[in-house]
């Protein structure tokens, strides 16, 4: 069997397409941050790598193990190439997952919840403390119009085992989407800070365990559905207006300029004698659902930081075909 040695050069953070040329394989970044990837390969049609080098012929072993370069190309693809799918299906569990996309080794799912009425946890307007184990609330039965949650799980962890990130957005529309190129509404919530940690809206997720308490290789969609549950569940408060600057809740209730959203008061007597006014407010106009997807995925703390995620690729696939 003949052994060659195959040069891929990896320019960071953009698409890499499997080709027919099994030579320099490069593309483009801002920084141009080079990283040279030596592979030790088997025979021309099947080719195998066996070791997985840095710095050139003879440079510090990596990895060694047996998986189809086309296969590990193929995973390194998937990596870097944002992949959507969008459709209106209910998933068992009975959210309806209207998009999912795939990209830095990372699975967005964009969740609809329906117009609903809900009991949630709410800090009264004379609390002591404006979060933390001081603060006090009450009962906020307020109606929803349709809620968008991005939900995204991190798959390229250290044990192989799907996690929550902390990085989170939900958002308000007044009816269904029918693409990913409509514009949503910002959200009215506590807890939903504004443009912090790369996001135009981040759910504050300080304490929350990235197994959501599922323990080792939950489902995706357990994640998913946890995390929603845990949202509502969870007590809404100032927390955001003291560590990230503001709440949509905080900034917009005014900028709204209806009455009925400028107190948790006025919100609860409006539901009550009519939940569906939620869907006729004209809720401050945000991103798109596909900037948003996007945004969730380029993040400077989740992006691929170089070799190390690439060997981790390399061994989540060797170890599911038990190389």
């Amino acid at each position: 069997m003949l052994f060659g040695v195959v040069f891929l050069t990896i320019y960071m953070c953009s698409p890499v397409q499997e080709g027919a040329d099994m030579g320099t394989t490069g593309v483009n970044t801002a920084d141009n941050t080079v990283d040279q990837l030596v592979f030790e390969s088997g025979s021309v049609g099947d080719v195998a790598v066996h070791n997985l080098l840095m710095g050139g012929p003879g440079g510090i072993p990596l990895y060694q193990g047996t998986l189809p370069l086309t296969l590990y190309l193929k995973q390194l693809a998937s990596l870097y190439a944002g992949q959507e799918e969008f459709n209106t299906g209910l998933v068992p569990c009975g959210m309806n997952v209207r998009a999912t996309y795939q990209r830095y080794g990372m699975t967005v799912f964009l969740v609809e919840v329906a117009p609903s009425t809900r009991t949630l946890k709410w800090i009264r307007d004379d609390s002591p403390a404006p979060y933390g184990n001081e603060a006090t609330y009450c009962d906020a039965c307020i109606s929803l119009p349709y809620q968008y949650f991005f939900v995204t799980i991190d798959n390229m962890t250290i044990d192989n085992s799907p996690r929550l990130t902390s990085h989170n957005s939900v958002y308000f529309a007044n009816q269904p989407i029918t693409s990913l190129d409509e514009p949503l509404g910002e959200c009215h919530f506590h807890n939903c800070s504004v443009n912090a940690y790369s996001l135009h809206c981040w759910i504050c997720t300080q304490w929350l365990s990235g197994d959501m308490g599922l323990g080792k290789n939950p489902a995706p969609m357990q994640l998913v559905a946890a995390f929603i549950e845990w949202f509502y569940a969870s007590g809404f408060n100032r927390s955001s207006d003291f560590h990230e600057g503001t709440s949509f809740w905080s900034r917009n209730r005014q900028e709204l300029g209806d009455k009925r959203l400028e107190n948790i008061a006025a919100w609860k007597r409006a539901s009550s004698r009519n939940p569906g006014f939620v869907l006729r407010v004209k809720w401050r106009p945000s991103l798109t659902a596909r900037e948003v997807l996007e945004e969730l995925t380029r993040i400077p703390d989740r992006r691929p930081s170089g070799l190390l995620d690439l060997v981790n690729i390399y061994r989540a696939a060797t170890s599911r075909r038990g190389g």
